[in-house]
C-alpha cells in the first residue's frame, strides 16, 4: 500500500477545489450565455431609458439623459443647465443592444427596494454592534443624493434559455437615490453594486465617441 505525504493530498484537494469552482464559473456563464430575452419590433418602441433627478435643481429637464430604441438608436440628451448641453445620436449594432438588455435585465429584476433597505439597515446595526466605541464611527448624510431613475421595456425574458420558464413583461422600472453613495458605503450588498455597474454602463454609453449632436439647446 503506498502512502501519500500530507503535503500531496493537500494539493491534490487545492487543485480538485479550484477544478470545480471553476466548473461552476463556466456553468453560470454558460447560464448567462443561454438567456435570451424579447422585445417590440415595432418601430419607434423605446426599451431603455435612464434619468437622473436632482434635489438641489428646483427646475428641471425631465428629459431621460440616455434613450435607447429597439432598432438601435441610442439618445443622448443634455440640458441647457449642463456641460455639452444638446442633443446627440448613434446607432447601435443589434447584438450589442441584446447584449446591454441581457445585463440589464437580471440586475434590476434582482432589485428590489423594500429588501436592499433591509440589508442596509443590516449592515448598518452590524457596524454598531462590532464598534466597541461608537464615537469611532463616522456618519454621512448626503442631502444632495441624486435619484437614478431606470426603465426597461422588453415583452419576456427567459433567464436560462427559450426552452426554460419565460417571465413575460417583466415591471423593470426602478428608481433609487444615492445609488453613488449606497454602492461606496455598502460594498457588500450585491444588488447595489448590480445596480451601480448598470449605471455605469449606461453612462459611459452616454459619453461614447460615435455621438453627434443634432440638437443645440434653445
Amino acid at each position: 500500500m503506498r502512502i501519500i505525504p500530507n503535503r500531496i493530498l493537500i494539493l491534490i484537494c487545492l487543485v480538485g477545489a479550484l477544478v470545480y469552482a471553476a466548473s461552476l464559473i463556466a456553468s453560470e456563464a454558460s447560464l448567462q450565455a443561454k438567456a435570451h430575452i424579447e422585445y417590440s419590433q415595432k418601430p419607434g418602441t423605446e426599451i431603455i431609458s435612464f434619468r437622473e433627478i436632482f434635489p438641489e435643481f428646483a427646475d428641471q429637464d425631465p428629459t431621460p439623459l440616455i434613450r435607447i430604441y429597439n432598432d438601435g438608436r441610442v439618445v443622448v440628451f443634455h440640458p441647457s443647465y449642463m456641460k455639452q448641453a444638446g442633443q446627440y445620436e448613434m446607432m447601435m449594432p443589434r447584438n450589442e443592444l441584446d447584449e446591454l438588455l441581457l445585463r440589464l435585465t437580471p440586475a434590476l429584476m434582482d432589485f428590489d427596494p423594500e429588501q436592499v433597505r433591509m440589508q442596509k439597515k443590516a449592515s448598518d446595526e452590524m457596524l454598531w454592534a462590532s464598534t466597541p466605541d461608537w464615537k469611532e464611527i463616522t456618519l454621512f448624510h448626503d442631502s444632495d443624493a441624486e435619484i437614478s431613475v431606470f426603465q426597461v421595456n422588453i415583452d419576456a425574458y427567459y433567464p436560462n434559455g427559450k426552452q426554460g420558464p419565460k417571465i413575460s413583461k417583466p415591471n423593470l422600472e426602478r428608481s433609487w437615490r444615492g445609488l453613488r453613495f449606497d454602492a461606496r458605503d455598502y460594498s457588500g450588498i450585491e444588488s447595489i453594486q448590480s445596480l451601480m455597474q448598470v449605471e455605469r454602463s449606461l453612462k459611459a454609453l452616454a459619453r461614447h465617441g460615435a455621438l453627434v449632436r443634432v440638437e443645440s439647446p434653445q
